[in-house]
């Protein structure tokens, strides 16, 4: 018997299936850390590691085909992906290089204990008008965080105003390939 996996392509990303292996933390590496000598302004930082399998549906939403295994056997210290939200194809201004977005609503467990949005972008490359499969690459997890304005100045204009401004924040990367359809 034959146990060889045969090799999934795919040449467009509308119901296609992927595996990612991910690492990501729970909170951004603060670049303070070091010079500020306080240490109740320190955010604990937890590593979290697994594998997912996604479908990026052609309607634009993205089934979770993992989600029933997820629930069962899950070590207390493991991410649970509750949902994964819609994807889109995006064309960056910056590099006029195509990527893929998505967030998942993620329950992170003790000590962090929160659920929260996380995003994830990669990088598609090749080019299926010419023949080329598809393959997501340079896969990053961020999370929007709030800016905090420093005290006085012109800053002070934003004060009550929190919210309104926010950055997406590194957390870790993800790997992708394609999977057989379920």
């Amino acid at each position: 018997m034959d146990t060889t996996e045969a090799a999934v392509e795919y040449f467009d990303l509308k119901d296609s299936c992927w595996e990612l292996s991910y690492r990501f933390a729970n909170e951004p590496e603060n670049k303070d850390d070091d010079n500020d000598g306080n240490s109740k302004n320190k955010v604990l930082r937890k590593f979290y590691s697994g594998k997912v399998q996604l479908q990026f549906l052609s309607d634009g939403y993205t089934t979770n085909l993992s989600a029933k295994s997820n629930q069962v056997g899950v070590s207390e210290q493991q991410a649970i992906i509750n949902k994964v939200w819609g994807w889109d194809l995006e064309v960056s201004d910056q590099d006029s290089l195509s990527y893929i977005l998505f967030s998942a609503d993620i329950t992170l467990p003790p000590p962090i204990g929160t659920s929260e949005r996380f995003y994830f972008q990669a990088r598609v490359d090749g080019d299926a008008s010419e023949g080329e499969a598809l393959s997501l690459v340079d896969g990053s997890v961020t999370v929007k965080r709030d800016i905090s304005a420093p005290g006085g100045g012109w800053w002070g204009i934003f004060k009550g105003a929190d919210g309104i401004l926010a950055q997406f924040r590194q957390l870790g990367e993800f790997k992708c390939r394609p999977i057989a359809k379920p």
